[in-house]
């Protein structure tokens, strides 16, 4: 529900190595946290998990990069958007999705 309010009613068309975003997400979140009972985590901390030295712990820092790279691209992809549409018409005022909220008080 949020990545739809966030990025509009299509985030649910988007994957992430051939998974839905918020199903690709959902399991990432539920590793990080079964990740930080382990006794590993408890005794050397969260900063071991970070160095990827395990490769449990490399898989899951590159799920992260890759769900932080797919959010940046959503917004650089929005934010040419809004551009294009303002250079055209010169002005937006359809506020639809948070992020064009967003984008429009940076340009303003």
């Amino acid at each position: 529900v949020v990545g739809r309010v966030f990025f509009g009613n299509d985030f649910k068309n988007y994957l992430i190595e051939g998974k839905e975003v918020t199903k690709y997400f959902k399991d990432t979140m539920a590793d990080a946290a079964a990740m930080t009972m382990t006794f590993s985590n408890i005794l050397l901390g969260v900063e071991f998990i970070k160095k990827g030295i395990l490769a449990e712990h490399k898989r899951l820092m590159k799920q992260g990069d890759a769900i932080l790279a797919f959010f940046n691209e959503r917004v650089e992809e929005r934010r040419a958007q809004i551009k294009e549409l303002a250079e055209g018409n010169g002005k937006i005022t359809r506020k639809k999705f948070l992020i064009d909220m967003l984008i429009l008080n940076e340009i303003e």
